[in-house]
């Protein structure tokens, strides 16, 4: 983590003034082309190896937001920080019951190693489940949600004091099939501080492209 030179960062003037708003947060909501990840992981299956949809969305998206400086800036003790790398938070219901925990994964290049910490957090919360996971205290995450009943075209979140809380909010909609493809809403919702819609679009274009060529980045 490193603390950002108010004197030098060049959006130290964008920071003070969104960041004095009650609500300095925004959302955008826009659909991502997973045909070739649905496809990738029909020939996987068929061959023996068996991935959860979830774990290759939710590291498609980690590694696309982690790509953008802007997406890995928070708010720590009230001054802005950057981070090298951030990690995930994630709802799942565990085995059992009705109402969602929360999990933390460690992200990792490689995607194997995201998969094993993925499932790895799910065991932990079906055995023992919790809002409040060892790791959930800190800024460096992505919080994640899928409803994938819901093929949704905007979406809110709730949010903390931005002070205390700046960690964007990443929802996964239903899946749609049209024509020979497969498009699922993905919802954005990130403090304007430190996110503009430039930085916005270059999420959705680096997802879209991790999606588009899964050999690239699924095979490790």
């Amino acid at each position: 983590m490193i603390r950002l030179d108010m004197k030098k960062w060049d959006r130290a003037e964008h920071f003070r003034f969104f960041n004095r708003l009650d609500h300095p947060n925004y959302s955008l909501c826009a659909p991502i082309e997973v045909t070739g990840l649905w496809s990738f992981r029909q020939k996987m299956k068929n061959g023996g190896r068996i991935i959860r949809l979830s774990d290759m969305i939710y590291y498609a998206a980690t590694k696309a937001a982690n790509s953008i400086d802007e997406m890995r800036m928070r708010i720590v003790d009230g001054v802005p920080v950057i981070f090298e790398r951030i990690d995930m938070g994630f709802t799942h219901i565990p085995d059992g019951q009705t109402l969602h925990a929360n999990c933390v994964a460690r992200y990792d290049p490689q995607f194997s190693k995201t998969e094993q910490a993925i499932n790895k957090a799910r065991q932990e919360s079906d055995l023992n489940p919790t809002l409040s996971p060892e790791g959930a205290e800190g800024q460096n995450l992505f919080y994640f949600s899928i409803m994938p009943d819901i093929p949704f075209t905007t979406a809110t979140n709730p949010w903390g004091n931005p002070e205390e809380d700046s960690i964007p909010r990443i929802l996964f909609g239903k899946i749609s099939e049209k024509e020979d493809k497969r498009e699922m809403p993905v919802s954005v919702e990130a403090l304007h501080s430190f996110v503009d819609g430039l930085h916005m679009g270059q999420f959705y274009k680096r997802m879209q492209e991790i999606c588009d060529n899964p050999q690239q980045h699924f095979n490790s």
